[in-house]
């Protein structure tokens, strides 16, 4: 891939690097190469050169290394509207944080539950809010717990559960009001309010 005229000279000097790397070193010059093209808005550019760092990645078996560039690919698909294939990478790319007990796993099943609730997959959404649940219950925190419940909540509230939807918003505003949140509990009851109208 050439240097284009448009490039940093940040870029140019990651290029000009690139023929003396090998292996996971040139894996991370073609993945920092794919975050400078993604923030000027270069999808197209940002995805091949993010799939060229999985390559490299994945013959030196560094599972982190892959499972970053996927997140890379899934975020360039979703810009290319190509929704379902960033749906598959971003999966990948949780699986391999989950088997190498990385913490960026919780990170990404957020956006992965963001992105079925915006495709209306809401059950789908609704299963990966539960394991956050689960995952903040497990760590102790009340912010994070009463974020993943509040989130389910609004799933079940899209989903026309609306019983189930106002438990979850109560137990929410309860951890809300616990941490004085209280900008965070008056949207929790205008979201009571809807599933009650």
């Amino acid at each position: 891939m050439a240097i284009e005229q448009n490039e940093s000279p940040r870029e140019r000097d990651l290029w000009s690097s690139v023929p003396e790397l090998g292996g996971i070193e040139r894996g991370q010059t073609y993945f920092d190469l794919s975050r400078l093209a993604f923030e000027r808005g270069q999808h197209t550019r940002s995805l091949a050169l993010a799939e060229s760092a999985c390559d490299c990645f994945r013959q030196h078996s560094d599972d982190v290394g892959y499972a970053n560039c996927l997140t890379s690919i899934a975020f360039n698909l979703k810009e290319l509207n190509r929704m379902q294939e960033a749906l598959s990478a971003l999966l990948k790319a949780v699986v391999r944080y989950a088997k190498s007990g990385d913490e960026q796993e919780w990170e990404y099943r957020f956006y992965f539950a963001q992105w079925f609730a915006s495709a209306d997959e809401y059950d789908l959404a609704l299963i990966q809010y539960q394991r956050l649940l689960e995952h903040s219950k497990f760590e102790g925190s009340a912010i994070a717990t009463a974020g993943a419940t509040d989130n389910m909540a609004k799933m079940l509230c899209e989903m026309d559960r609306c019983a189930e939807a106002v438990e979850h918003f109560k137990e929410a505003r309860r951890l809300l009001k616990q941490e004085g949140e209280t900008s965070s509990i008056a949207i929790s009851d205008l979201w009571i309010a809807r599933c009650y109208n």
